[in-house]
């Protein structure tokens, strides 16, 4: 069932000299699983009625003696047509993107290239055309199954046919058809590098193999989602001081990283201008560029110039890099050895869940955000997901959410809604990975999320709802419904001067003026206002170098997030034993009134405890916090946050309460925190939240950072693990009439 998807290729070289191509994503310097990987692409047959002998052989670098042959097992099944159709689409003209989502625009021939798959004849092919996926639109164009707006209807085979259907006669009047071939390569360890051969040694034109070089063997992850993983390395803090990063990477810090931008907004390289730059490569694939050592990529690159011939190190996605480079150093910090890190970047600006998901997980939960975004539903999944589902993957990453705020954040419960959108979306993905190449990806391979960081949300203020929906309303993961999903919670790691500067610029008191001084009203640099763990990260946010892109939509504080992602990888898949996520709430009551008359308590006194097993032997740490409110630049905040309502009245559910106050924090011991409030009030505590903002805000209420003074700095909400500094997880809980807290359901708090 899963051969509709398998034919984005598009051939290194022109057709008439090549009989066998690599599928898209396999060139030089690939890193492949160490569990197992599956390699293939297509070949095209002498005749349809022979089919072709292929084999695969893996060679060390080092050596021409082959270490292993494995034969390939070729069909029509999983590749009918692929390259051959996709090549004369594009000599044709008929090519609108090269067969992905991006914003050059929408899919065109090469959807019926894919379409041709699934079909026997023309008339199958063109009827499918006119009934799968039609009728959505793209910036504000109809679209007709992926026909290009701009481009006027063509005519083949003597019918009038969109652009799909040019791609169905392109495959259906073939005289030998492309068939695909697959082998599944059996584990291997993640030392030296390959030489990786393909051969078509019976039924074919006479040719030599194609060879991939460099071949490297580790973990592979696919990186996915809208802008904040599109945001390049040189839009992040950690690029300041004279590119500093790209120094170390060039010097190889990070020569275990490869990476492989598919399609990250717009095509990585110009179409243009590929011709040229595949001189510099032995071997590219035309629709996504080619794999880059990081070593290699950052020496690419020209430290003296914001605009170097071709991008490739700095503008590849910060999240995804530095998850990927904050795991190789949580290796080596405990002795071991980093292996090879294959980093597969696909990833588009604006974008809601539901066009990263097929239709059928579309359909399959209510409530959701159809068309509400810069790419209709599922169209994205069908360009730029859909190609790599025969990619063997260690695990993926996923920064996504903020074009879903304004919709329903939902729950699994009762499938709606976000909840229910990303729980399907991660279900299908590793379904479609697992059975792609069986043996392969794990059906349960681990999937990591951001969550959203603040100023994340975009036409709503539902900053904590979806944090919840995020882990499916359970409040940490993984749960019963994302297994093995691991999160990295964002809540405290805004942009730390959001509040402070312009559209585009740096007009806040990150920049000295002229004379080498901050502005008379902002605060002079102090970096004790810094969590310690974060401290070597506040001189990069003074005198920035790097420009706020819109303001706090995208945060320049991307490698501590990662930080936590990447533990969190490590501690529950990579072998490590610590915690991999925070303080998570167990349980709270509310003390006894110390006021002896029954009427409203002289002073709120709330025991907070956390799930003591979660902690993974590491106690709860609260810092220092103000909880004065009178110093406040503005009304709320992140931190303990507790409902007064005068007696009598009734509980109330989220947004209902108008009274909220901040509560101060100490630590009670290893996993209980107490929290309290102090008079004068003449009311009853209904409900508690933490991490859980009404408002699209950070951690820093006072005026001085309100009003863009001072920088926020990273991590200041209060709660955290001890040695692993994770945050504590989000949560709202009423409290109920005997004095205990009660989070709404799959969320259990009340123990």
């Amino acid at each position: 069932m899963y051969y509709l998807f398998l034919l984005c290729v598009l051939p290194v070289a022109p057709l008439a000299s090549r009989s066998i191509f690599f599928s898209v994503g396999f060139t030089d310097d690939v890193v492949l699983s160490s569990k197992g990987s599956a390699v293939h692409g297509l070949v095209l047959p002498v005749s349809s009625a022979r089919a072709p002998v292929v084999s695969v052989s893996l060679t060390a670098s080092d050596s021409t003696q082959p270490l292993s042959t494995f034969p390939a097992v070729v069909g029509f099944q999983q590749g009918e047509g692929g390259t051959a159709c996709h090549q004369q689409c594009l000599n044709a003209g008929m090519n609108c993107s090269v067969g992905a989502i991006s914003g050059d625009g929408p899919t065109s021939c090469p959807y019926g290239c894919i379409f041709a798959q699934s079909s026997s004849s023309f008339d199958e092919c063109a009827a499918l055309c006119s009934t799968v996926h039609c009728g959505d639109t793209w910036e504000g164009y109809p679209l007709s199954c992926g026909s290009c707006a701009t481009e006027s209807v063509r005519r083949t085979s003597g019918d009038p046919v969109d652009l799909c259907r040019a791609g169905c006669a392109f495959v259906h009047n073939a005289t030998a058809k492309a068939m695909s071939w697959k082998v599944v390569l059996p584990k291997i360890p993640s030392v030296g590098s390959f030489n990786l051969a393909v051969a078509c040694t019976s039924g074919c034109e006479d040719e030599g193999p194609i060879t991939l070089a460099r071949v490297r063997f580790g973990l592979v992850f696919y990186c996915a989602g809208q802008s904040n993983m599109v945001l390049n390395l040189q839009q992040t803090y950690e690029w300041g001081n004279n590119s500093m990063l790209l120094r170390q990477v060039a010097n190889g810090a990070y020569d275990n990283i490869h990476m492989y931008n598919f399609n990250s907004g717009k095509y990585p390289i110009p179409y243009a201008s590929r011709l040229a730059f595949s001189t510099q490569f032995a071997s590219m694939d035309s629709l996504g560029g080619a794999w880059l050592n990081a070593t290699y990529a950052a020496r690419l690159d020209d430290p003296a110039s914001n605009s170097p011939p071709f991008s490739t190190f700095r503008t590849f996605s910060a999240a995804c890099f530095y998850f990927a480079s904050k795991l190789t150093d949580l290796v080596s910090e405990e002795g071991g050895t980093p292996p090879p890190i294959g980093l597969l970047l696909a990833s588009m600006g604006g974008t809601t869940i539901e066009s990263w998901s097929p239709n059928e997980t579309v359909r399959s939960c209510a409530d959701t955000n159809p068309g509400s975004s810069g790419a209709p539903v599922s169209k994205i999944f069908y360009g730029s997901v859909a190609p790599f589902v025969n990619t063997s993957l260690d695990g993926f990453v996923w920064y996504q959410g903020e074009n879903n705020c304004g919709g329903v954040m939902g729950s699994p419960l009762d499938g709606t809604g976000y909840a229910c959108s990303l729980q399907a979306m991660v279900r299908d993905w590793r379904r479609y990975w697992s059975g792609g190449a069986p043996g392969t990806t794990d059906p349960l391979a681990p999937f990591g999320v951001y969550t959203i960081h603040p100023s994340g949300c975009e036409g709503s203020n539902q900053i904590g709802k979806i944090r919840w929906a995020q882990t499916a309303n359970v409040g940490h993961a993984p749960n019963p419904f994302l297994p093995n999903v691991y999160v990295s919670q964002l809540f405290d790691l805004g942009d730390p001067w959001a509040n402070g500067n312009s559209w585009q610029g740096n007009a806040g008191c990150e920049e000295v003026n002229s004379t080498g001084q901050f502005g008379p009203t902002c605060a002079p640099f102090d970096d004790s206002r810094w969590d310690a763990s974060l401290r070597y990260v506040a001189p990069l946010t003074y005198n920035s170098t790097v420009k706020m892109y819109m303001g706090g939509l995208h945060p320049r504080l991307k490698s501590p997030p990662a930080k936590r992602l990447a533990l969190a990888y490590h501690n529950l898949f990579g072998g490590g034993s610590g915690p991999y996520t925070g303080p998570t709430l167990a349980g709270c009551s509310l003390r006894p009134s110390s006021n002896s008359s029954g009427s409203a308590p002289s002073t709120i006194a709330i025991e907070v405890r956390y799930n003591a097993s979660l902690l993974r032997g590491e106690t709860v740490s609260v810092s220092p916090y103000d909880a004065d409110m009178r110093t406040w630049g503005i009304g709320d905040s992140p931190t303990f946050m507790v409902c007064l309502v005068p007696e009598g009245s009734l509980a109330l559910v989220e947004g209902g309460c108008n009274q909220w106050f901040a509560m101060s924090a100490e630590a009670l011991g290893p996993s209980t925190v107490l929290v309290t409030l102090q008079p004068p009030f003449q009311a009853l505590p209904v409900a508690l939240r933490y991490g859980w903002p009404l408002q699209d805000l950070d951690c820093c209420p006072q005026e001085i950072y309100a009003n863009g003074s001072a920088e926020c700095p990273a991590a200041a909400c209060p709660i955290k693990g001890a040695k692993s500094l994770l945050p504590g997880n989000p949560f709202f809980a009423n409290i109920s009439a005997t004095g205990s807290c009660v989070c709404t359901p799959p969320q259990v708090c009340d123990f």
